[in-house]
This record gives structure tokens, sequence and C-alpha cells, in this order.
């Protein structure tokens, strides 16, 4: 969790000063609600709905974070992340509990098993610390989320298969350069230097290998080797 929390405040001082830039470019003053940093704001209170006290919010990052944590959340937050033993997930609001921060009513206290059946089941989920009014809200958001991250994270998915894609060309031009090494020695030595300014022109080769295979001087047609397919690696 702590790595995850240093990530964020890193990726909220990028955008204070990116923010800072673009007002101070187009001449923006810090209180004028067309302020980059003011802007940002307003979202997390009318579109992200973030709550330090419940700690939620309607962001992607949030519902897709496996410690309860996003960037809105940090920045209302404003304070160090939880050292060990002061910070615990929960099954309900606050999801994330911090000793520090939060009221000692808000943590849930764990029952060991064993005494579990003397306890009554409770007849409402207000006994759990839910309310129906949540559960509509969260109904209605937790599908939906926010443009910008959806489009993020499907940015995230486009990009990881042109990187799978990458590592096909990769795979297959050491395959390809393996080949040609087993080869005549005039083959060999066409393959580029072993350096990695020469990866680039590998993958080309090995991409259009079937090309330089076809077009290849063909063997003499009044040679006795000229019998069968004309195969040039077999």
């Amino acid at each position: 969790m702590v790595s995850a929390w240093k990530l964020l405040e890193d990726k909220i001082e990028v955008e204070d000063a990116e923010d800072s830039a673009t007002a101070e470019q187009e001449s923006i003053d810090l209180h004028d609600e067309n302020h980059p940093a003011v802007q940002r704001e307003m979202r997390i209170e009318t579109m992200h709905h973030t709550d330090t006290k419940t700690w939620s919010c309607h962001c992607a990052g949030f519902i897709h974070s496996p410690y309860h944590i996003c960037s809105h959340l940090l920045r209302l937050y404003g304070q160090p992340y939880p050292v060990k033993g002061e910070s615990v997930r929960q099954h309900r609001p606050p999801l994330l509990f911090i000793e520090t921060f939060h009221d000692p009513s808000q943590r849930v206290v764990c029952i060991p098993s064993a005494h579990l059946h003397e306890i009554d089941p409770p007849a409402s989920i207000e006994q759990l610390g839910l309310s129906q009014e949540y559960l509509d809200d969260l109904s209605a958001h937790f599908g939906g989320g926010d443009e910008e991250d959806r489009e993020e994270y499907s940015r995230v998915e486009e990009d990881k298969r042109k990187y799978e894609e990458f590592i096909k060309s990769l795979r297959s031009a050491a395959d390809y350069a393996e080949k040609e090494m087993n080869q005549s020695h005039e083959r060999f030595r066409r393959l580029p230097n072993p350096t990695t300014s020469s990866v680039k022109k590998l993958v080309q080769l090995a991409g259009y290998a079937h090309v330089l295979d076809h077009g290849r001087k063909r063997r003499k047609t009044w040679g006795p080797e000229r019998a069968g397919g004309n195969m040039y690696r077999n």
C-alpha cells in the first residue's frame, strides 16, 4: 500500500506542476474559477463525490485499487501515508480505516470465528453501518466511473496490446537470427551487428523473411541439384 501511495503522491505532484504551468502560461489567477487547480477541486466534489470520512470515491482508480486509495482521496487527506498498524481495510465504510484520522467508532471490531455463534445476525443493513441511499448511489456509479479514467484504462490496455506485438516481433527476430547463423557464411554476414541500435533492422529482416527467401537467386536450371522444389531453406 505504501508503494502505491507514493506513486499517487508523485502523480499529484506532476498534476500540480502542470496546473501551475498552465495557469502561468495563460495568466490565470489562483482564485479564478478557470484555474486548473480550482477546476480539479470542483471535479473531486461534483463528479467523483470524494469523501474522506467514509473513505469513498466514485473514480475508476479507487474502484480498481486493492488498497482503497486514489489521488482524489490523497489530495483531500493531505497527510503522509499511515505507518504499519495505523490503517486497516474493512468490509464497510470507511473501507480504509486510518486510526489517526477516523473516529474510533468507525472501526470494525473483528470477532474470532469461535464466538460467531454467540452473535445475533443483523436485522437490517443499517446495523451493518450501511444505508440504502449509499447502496443505491454505489450501484449507480460502480459500473459507470469517470469517463476520463475509463479512457485512461482503455489506453493502457491498447498500449499493452501494442507491447505484446512488440515482444512477438522481438522473439521472431531472435528466431530468425538463430536460423540465419546456421546457414551459409554469406547469409550470416548479412545480419546486422549485435548492438541495440541494430534491433530495428533485425526486426525488419524477420518480418520480411519470406519476401527475402522468395527473391533470392534461384538455383541454376541446368544444374543437377535443380530437381525437385526450389525450397531455399531446405
